[in-house]
């Protein structure tokens, strides 16, 4: 391989010969350097005398006994590495070094660098340098440099070893101020502007004794120029502790709080790091600031809005429970009247209390369930269940008030499967939102629910997806209407508002809960001609059927009694004594054995001594609660589908079934027909 230089020589390759060190003699004749650096062991192999000159060493044998290894940055060791991979591949590279010979003045050199092989058959570098044009390479190299480190965003500072601040950019000199030990203290503009503020006051108040007495107690706040690296930090101990680590050797990077140059303290994200002057060869600490202080405000301002938020749900959970238990009752109570044998003014009387208890009902389900939604603490079920059972669930509850307004109430199921895996609560109370909505609106005519399979939607590993519709003969909704439709407190306009009422969150919670389903929803409506609201979710399913099944409401049944052969066995664990007495009523109307029991340790004793169907367990008890207790029983070797627990509460908090043992929960208020159709729910039913 050839190379021209000033003088033309053939110089060695890694395609040649095995190379010992007097076979490179010849090189000695060589006026530029030439050397042979040995990068597995970091140690100078052979020099030329050119070369030996350039490393102020006074022979061979002085500069092969250098150590290299400890002066070596990691920077410098993996560039060595990444040649030797070239090396190895037949490449030659040109390139630029600084060298540091003998703690000397830095020497910047182009290079060119080849493969040799030296004894024992290794791959060393053989390295030629060139001085010319170098220092104005370098030069121009500087000069870049410094122009790209004044125009960094970040404040950058050079100090020494000990800390005394040598040279700092034109951010840190904003940022800080000047820092450097060869100019006077100073006063800051803060200062400035404090005395100036001052002569001022004093100018309006010379004539006041009082006031010239006040203004020589006065004392200037004057902020001291600060030369040191501690003297950047607010907190001195931590500023002292990451010098102590750079100056050992080990880098830094913390976030921390320092002092600026007009009095204000600011955090910066901090890196520090020792490394060598490219002058004097001496040991410097190179250190950026980042300012990062509207970030740290915006995280203690989410922490801050987190803390509320979490402070808002645990109020909410502590108000729901304690509305929704007298308004349990009280529901509970009106329609157990309500099936007693009334005058008909009683039974008047007891229809107007049903519509405002459910009426104060709906207000407070919505308010909790949008702030749950809102907050994404609303949690998703997968368990099988059946569609049918679910949708005349929901027809079944605003049945009467279709009734009492006239209105048709139908219903077709087309081409469904008759089992699907979701979350069939969240389901129930979308259709519910909609049906409710649906009779509310319409004055005559009708109310249909449709549900089909989407064949738009491929059928793929058993999930496939539905459509449901409501689909009224109402008021319908003008355009503007429908454009705020599913936003929250938001209704058709105030005429709506005032004639029928409402919060206006009940099609937000639809929304939110069909999307957080993985689904989609929408409206189709007229002004005048009636409304079709539709939502669209994907189900698992485990066999799909191809039967065409249709009912209409003359085939929805109420059930409110019991079939003898249905009669369970029922434990209700109950603490309040209200409560108690409304469980055992509903639950006798229905016609179940029921035994009751004060708090969980007695129902645990129980299940040992009597055999039950079915544990309807409250949870929040005296002695032993009933997450305790289900745990205790299902300990005992009771399983889920061997003793079905249903747990009764009026929290809104989120309940982990798999975690404690539950099969399911009823939230109260509650009423006959959701406990009947829970029951029936049950794995024995």
């Amino acid at each position: 391989v050839k190379h021209k230089t000033k003088t033309a020589m053939s110089y060695p390759s890694q395609n040649q010969q095995i190379y010992r060190r007097e076979d490179l003699s010849v090189l000695n004749l060589l006026e530029h350097p030439v050397w042979i650096f040995d990068i597995d062991n970091k140690a100078m192999w052979w020099a030329n005398t050119t070369a030996i000159s350039l490393w102020s060493a006074n022979n061979l044998d002085e500069l092969l006994q250098r150590n290299f290894a400890d002066d070596m940055s990691e920077a410098t060791s993996l560039r060595l590495a990444h040649y030797l991979v070239k090396f190895r591949n037949g490449e030659r590279l040109k390139d630029q070094w600084t060298f540091y010979p003998n703690g000397q003045q830095p020497k910047t050199v182009a290079t060119t660098a080849s493969g040799i092989l030296i004894e024992n058959n290794r791959m060393a570098m053989l390295m030629e340098g060139i001085y010319k044009d170098v220092k104005e390479d370098s030069d121009k190299a500087t000069l870049r440099g410094l122009e790209t480190l004044r125009h960094l965003p970040i404040a950058v500072c050079q100090f020494d070893i000990d800390g005394n601040i040598t040279y700092e950019n034109p951010q840190s000199l904003a940022m800080f101020g000047s820092l450097e030990t060869n100019i006077p203290k100073t006063k800051s503009d803060a200062t400035q502007q404090y005395e100036e503020e001052k002569e001022k006051e004093s100018s309006s108040e010379e004539d006041c004794p009082e006031n010239n007495k006040k203004k020589t107690q006065h004392s200037s706040p004057c902020i001291e120029t600060r030369c040191h690296f501690t003297d950047l930090f607010v907190d001195k101990a931590l500023g002292k502790h990451v010098l102590q680590q750079v100056q050992s050797g080990e880098d830094c990077s913390i976030d921390a709080l320092l002092h600026t140059v007009r009095g204000q303290q600011r955090w910066a994200a901090i890196q520090a790091r020792q490394t060598k002057d490219p002058v004097t060869t001496k040991p410097i600490i190179l250190y950026s600031a980042r300012d990062i202080t509207d970030l740290v405000e915006a995280l203690k301002a989410k922490r801050l809005a987190d803390s509320a938020n979490m402070a808002k749900s645990e109020f909410l959970a502590v108000m729901a429970h304690e509305i929704r238990t007298p308004l349990h009752q009280v529901i509970g109570f009106i329609e157990l009247l309500g099936g007693t044998k009334l005058e008909a003014k009683q039974n008047e009387f007891v229809r107007l209390l049903q519509n405002s208890s459910s009426g104060m009902m709906t207000v407070i389900n919505d308010l909790l369930d949008y702030t749950k939604l809102e907050a994404g603490k609303m949690t998703m079920e997968s368990i099988p269940f059946d569609p049918r059972g679910v949708i005349e669930g929901a027809m079944a509850v605003v049945r009467p008030n279709a009734e009492k307004k006239g209105l048709r109430l139908d219903g077709k199921l087309m081409n469904m499967p008759k089992q699907l895996m979701g979350d069939p609560n969240r389901l129930r109370q979308v259709l519910f939102n909609l049906l409710h909505n649906a009779v509310k609106f319409t004055n005559a005519g009708s109310v249909t629910v449709s549900v089909s399979v989407d064949k738009t939607v491929p059928v793929q590993d058993n999930k496939v997806m539905l459509r449901f519709s409501v689909t009224d003969t109402g008021i319908g909704v003008n355009e503007e209407g429908r454009k705020r439709m599913f936003s929250k407190y938001q209704q058709a306009d105030a005429s709506v508002a005032a004639k029928y009422g409402g919060t206006g969150l009940g099609l937000a919670i639809c929304k939110n809960l069909v999307e957080a389903m993985e689904g989609t929803i929408g409206l189709d409506s007229e002004l005048g001609q009636g409304s079709k609201f539709w939502f669209s979710l994907p189900f698992q399913c485990p066999t799909l059927t191809d039967v065409m099944e249709q009912y209409t409401d003359s085939q929805l049944t109420d059930g409110t009694t019991t079939n003898k052969k249905d009669k369970k066995k029922i434990l209700l664990v109950e603490d309040n004594v209200v409560n108690q007495k409304l469980m055992v009523s509903m639950l006798d109307r229905l016609g179940h054995d029921v035994t009751a029991a004060v708090n969980g340790q007695e129902a645990v004793d129980m299940v040992q001594e009597k055999k039950f169907d079915l544990v309807l367990m409250d949870l929040q008890m005296p002695v032993m609660d009933g997450i305790e207790a289900t745990r205790c029983i299902r300990e005992l070797g009771f399983a889920k589908s061997e003793l079905p627990i249903l747990a009764l509460t009026a929290s809104v908090r989120s309940v982990d079934h798999e975690s404690i043992g539950i099969n399911g929960w009823l939230t109260k208020p509650l009423r006959v027909r959701e406990l009947r159709e829970a029951i029936q729910r049950s794995p024995q039913a």
